[in-house]
């Protein structure tokens, strides 16, 4: 009789498992911000004899519950993947992002200069704070300090001898840092410029060019130097930054920061990137100013045209041209061209207007555009929207009477019509000296104009 049981000595076929394990991340929560490795994951499984492995981690399994400590990996959004195995192999996931930001947010003090010197009881203090995730706090020696638009502007009062002004900020994943400048107060300020004489050139009759050389017109010749320590470099982390990686590929410090070198300083304390500019000359030879020329290169600004890259002149309703060169070939999304955001601004002072945004995704576009400039005094100044370390900073002029310093320091116009004048030495970020000059006809006046220099 069969009674549906195996007969004696049959083989009895197993049922194969192919029930999956059930994995659950349980924390931390999706989307949770760390600023330090490694985080701790845990979760629940519920087949307490599988392995389970958290971004190729091994966990700990307990009673149904698994323990990994994992190292994220990128700044920015990390995968976190648990994976469960049980011995049948059968396998399943569960995954979460989570964010790491172990860097500080970015702080420019721009003004005033470290080791400065004033005779003034209030400073301005300007600058920018910047981090991709969020600044939650900005403090000015301890008290809140009001951003806009991640910028600040600030009057400081002194008192009499150093003051340190510390800036600070923090971001939302807890990361702080803080930047420091020195000001003077009632100390003896530092001679802005040395006018020696002129001294009648000596021509040579028989020089072919005697009759050109031999006019009416003077030269003016000096040396900008300048004195003290200089600030310190400023770094701007390239992980805060769009196209990370081709950025990085200039001006780096080798541990992911762009470094930028504002003050630069020569043999015998030479300052570059000044511009020496004649005041007030009427007559003279032609001004023929064809425009100023800038190209993004390297996710840096090259002016064209001189001896700087960082500094340069504009004229007044005249047009500033500005072409991007920048391409990745090993990313897809700028294989035609890194997105390069101008922004020029009006500065006078502590106030910035803007004058034109605007955006240029593609290798070879060029933009051109009027300089306008309204307000007395005021410089233009241009920066990249996408990579904030990418700025530089022009000079108005409004006669051929100018030029630059170079690596030397050391500078030379000349065909200037006689007369007296006022000479302006202008840095970027150390501010403008000035000297009055008398330019006899023939002869040879100097100038020497100083920066920094600090008290004894």
């Amino acid at each position: 009789m069969d009674d549906g049981r195996p007969a004696a000595g049959a083989t009895v076929a197993k049922v194969p498992d192919t029930t999956r394990p059930t994995v659950s991340i349980k924390s931390p929560a999706y989307g949770t911000l760390f600023n330090r490795n490694p985080v701790t994951i845990t979760g629940t499984v519920d087949d307490p004899t599988v392995s389970v492995t958290v971004n190729d981690v091994r966990a700990a399994v307990s009673d149904g519950t698994f323990t990994a400590h994992v190292v994220l990996t990128e700044q920015g959004s990390n995968p976190l993947v648990a994976t469960a195995l049980d011995r049948a192999g059968n396998e399943s996931t569960d995954s979460i992002m989570v964010t790491l930001d172990t860097l500080g947010p970015d702080i420019l003090i721009s003004r005033p200069v470290d080791g400065s010197v004033t005779k003034v009881a209030v400073v301005t203090v300007e600058g920018r704070i910047f981090d991709a995730g969020g600044v939650t706090e900005a403090l000015l020696n301890d008290a809140p300090l009001a951003l806009d638009r991640g910028e600040f502007s600030i009057g400081v009062p002194l008192v009499e001898g150093k003051n340190a002004i510390v800036v600070s900020a923090a971001d939302a994943a807890g990361n702080r840092r803080s930047a420091t400048v020195t000001v003077n107060l009632g100390t003896r300020a530092p001679p802005f410029v040395v006018v020696v004489p002129g001294e009648p050139n000596e021509f040579d009759p028989d020089d072919e060019d005697f009759e050109t050389r031999s006019g009416e017109g003077g030269t003016l010749t000096g040396k900008v130097t300048f004195n003290g320590v200089p600030p310190a470099p400023k770094t701007y982390a390239f992980s805060k930054f769009p196209n990370s990686g081709f950025c990085s590929k200039t001006d780096s410090d080798g541990h992911g920061n762009r470094v930028v070198q504002e003050v630069t300083i020569g043999k015998d304390h030479a300052l570059r990137d000044v511009v020496i500019a004649i005041e007030g000359v009427e007559g003279g030879k032609p001004f023929e100013f064809m425009g100023t020329k800038v190209t993004a290169d390297g996710c840096r600004f090259l002016v064209q045209g001189g001896p700087s890259a960082f500094a340069g002149v504009v004229v007044k309703k005249k047009d500033i041209q500005i072409e991007n060169m920048d391409a990745d070939p090993n990313d897809p999304k700028a294989v035609s061209g890194v997105l390069h955001n101008f922004h020029a601004y009006e500065v006078a002072g502590a106030s910035t207007s803007t004058i034109f945004n605007l955006p240029l995704p593609e290798k070879g576009q060029i933009v051109k555009k009027p300089v306008i400039l309204r307000k007395k005094g005021s410089i233009f100044k241009l920066e990249c929207d996408q990579h904030n370390f990418m700025q530089a900073f022009f000079v108005p002029v409004e006669n051929p009477y100018y030029t630059m310093t170079g690596n030397d320091g050391r500078f030379t116009i000349s065909d200037i019509p006689p007369g007296a004048y006022t000479v302006s030495a202008w840095h970027p970020t150390l501010g403008k000296r000035e000297a009055h000059v008398t330019i006899p006809a023939r002869t040879s006046t100097k100038a020497d104009f100083s920066f920094g220099e600090k008290s004894p």
